[in-house]
């Protein structure tokens, strides 16, 4: 999976990422309630999560 993002992420912003893939029953919810003002979407097909909503510059793997 990857995280594709308009700004920096920390180590724990991405562990938070992974731990709420692995754990989560609703990974959509749980990442907009942890990431509120920031997260955008989850593209299951393509394994891509979208924080913000314009340039990526930012390429995570998690």
């Amino acid at each position: 999976m990857r995280v594709k993002s308009i700004m920096p992420l920390s180590d724990t912003e991405l562990k938070k990422i992974r731990d709420i893939m692995n754990e989560s029953r609703c990974p959509n919810e749980s990442l907009r309630a942890t990431f509120p003002a920031t997260y955008h979407r989850i593209d299951e097909d393509a394994g891509i999560i979208y924080i913000g909503r314009h340039a990526y510059d930012y390429t995570y793997e998690i």
